[in-house]
């Protein structure tokens, strides 16, 4: 890759990272602040699947930019089917937790959903992600796309 388009990947994809950083820190301090029974966690959760739905929303719609242009989905990679599985188990997770909170409301007590969203929802979607982003900067520092190689 040449340093223009170098230069050119790392100004497009700069809101990418800022997207996923806005829902990684709406998924972490909304699922802490659940966990510890601390108020406003509904707030930043629901402001992370804002986030997370967004960026679905414009990966599968080609808003978002792509390194390579005719670049294809690399359905046939292992670390893509993993970032796509578990990215989508948390966000649809996410979703699902969001509104069984609005329904059944936020003062009852979420003993066991409360350990889920904390310690296995939220692993779950950063590893799913953090593929992805991971991806990227291999693309962009050696010039190797991962999806491609595994």
């Amino acid at each position: 890759m040449n340093d223009d388009a170098l230069q050119q990947t790392g100004i497009e994809h700069t809101w990418i990272f800022i997207l996923s950083l806005i829902a990684l820190i709406c998924y972490f301090r909304g699922s802490f602040k659940f966990f510890h029974n601390q108020i406003g966690y509904l707030h930043w959760l629901g402001l992370g699947v804002l986030a997370d739905i967004f960026m679905a929303f414009a990966a599968s719609t080609k808003i978002l930019p792509v390194l390579v242009p005719g670049e294809g989905i690399p359905y046939s990679s292992i670390l893509f089917i993993l970032h796509i599985t578990m990215s989508t188990i948390g966000m649809v997770g996410y979703i699902v937790i969001f509104l069984l909170i609005l329904i059944r409301g936020v003062k009852k007590e979420y003993t066991y959903l409360k350990i889920v969203v904390y310690r296995i929802l939220l692993p779950i979607w950063i590893m799913g992600v953090s593929v992805a982003l991971i991806n990227f900067l291999t693309k962009v520092i050696f010039d190797t796309n991962l999806f491609n190689t595994l």
